[in-house]
């Protein structure tokens, strides 16, 4: 890909990353959000959850964008090491043009990383689960272990227990696991399977942006003098 389509690419992705990322956490605080979005749970630990897997997936591409760039097109300073949003060319002798070019690093970069770590502490200090007895097993800590040999049994392993936030107790009008009016209800929950997905990818998330940064900052300063 030449130039252009990166920075189009960099300028489509980010904004849909940020758009998405204000939305949800928005959410997230029990407030409306801005504007529906696609794939935008409207409860705050569901869509929290949600959430991570989305942002992190276009993060990653992100980054991804962003390395290709910084490795085939940056010139003497860390600003042209970043795809342009909303220009073709960019003077980067001027502190104008540095300031953009951080600001924009910022919004789709820095902004969406910290939303990440803000729905994965979301989800493990205020979801609930309950398993498929419909009972609340756990409050506040997602984490919860019933015992290794319940979790790798064949029976449970693969286990369909819900997770969300202030989870009613079972009762005949009452379903923790169901939305229903006036109830926020919960989304599947794997008892091994969900946690670690959701830290791994959040990991992998910020490894990801470490090395654009490192990149964008140190690899090709150090490539250039070396040059």
């Amino acid at each position: 890909m030449n130039m252009s389509q990166l920075n189009k690419l960099w300028s489509l992705i980010g904004t849909a990353t940020l758009f998405y990322a204000v939305n949800a956490y928005s959410v997230s605080q029990g407030v409306n959000p801005i504007s529906k979005a696609v794939l935008l749970d409207d409860r705050p630990i569901p869509g929290s959850y949600l959430a991570i897997f989305i942002i992190s997936v276009m993060m990653l591409i992100l980054t991804a964008i962003g390395r290709v760039y910084a490795r085939n097109y940056s010139m003497d300073n860390w600003a042209s090491s970043i795809p342009i949003f909303g220009f073709e060319r960019l003077d980067y002798r001027s502190k104008l043009a540095r300031r953009y070019q951080g600001a924009f690093l910022f919004f789709f970069i820095i902004f969406p990383l910290f939303s990440i770590i803000h729905f994965n502490n979301k989800v493990i200090q205020h979801g609930d689960i309950a398993d498929e007895s419909k009972q609340i097993v756990s409050r506040h800590d997602v984490f919860y272990n019933p015992g290794w040999d319940i979790v790798f049994s064949s029976s449970n392993f693969f286990s369909n227990f819900c997770m969300g936030q202030d989870l009613p107790q079972y009762s005949k009008s009452k379903n923790p696991c169901s939305k229903k009016k006036g109830q926020e209800g919960g989304v599947t929950w794997f008892i091994m399977i969900s946690p670690l997905l959701m830290i791994g990818i959040s990991l992998l998330v910020f490894f990801s942006v470490l090395d654009l940064i490192l990149i964008i900052f140190f690899h090709r300063r150090i490539w250039l003098e070396k040059s």
